[in-house]
């Protein structure tokens, strides 16, 4: 198992509860954790790969985060519109590496 923290800018009090809270769904569920993971040609279940993806997980599965009243429907949903405002303006910008790719052609 590989044990990630989360990202420099994200607040800590809502990182480590929704990880605390999806490990204790994994084990609810009996989850492998073997069975999710970025290997190419692998069989195991993909994690996503952009906060789209990721976003739309979020939207299709997060019961598991309001058990116990770690977290409200409202709060959620806030985070989901938000962050989902800040892909829209990421990916209205030109990447570095699309500079990088594509300005000589």
């Amino acid at each position: 198992m590989e044990y990630r923290t989360s990202d420099s800018s994200s607040n800590p009090y809502l990182a480590f509860s929704a990880m605390l809270m999806a490990g204790l769904d994994g084990i609810k569920r009996k989850l492998d954790p073997a069975d999710y993971g970025l290997n190419q040609g692998s069989t195991a279940h993909k994690l996503p790969n952009s906060l789209d993806a990721a976003l739309n997980c979020l939207e299709g599965d997060y019961e598991y985060l309001l058990e116990g009243n770690v977290f409200t429907e409202d709060v959620i949903q806030a985070y989901i519109a938000m962050k989902r405002g800040e892909f829209q303006v990421i990916s209205e910008h030109i990447h570095p590496i699309e500079l990088q790719y594509y300005f000589g052609v």
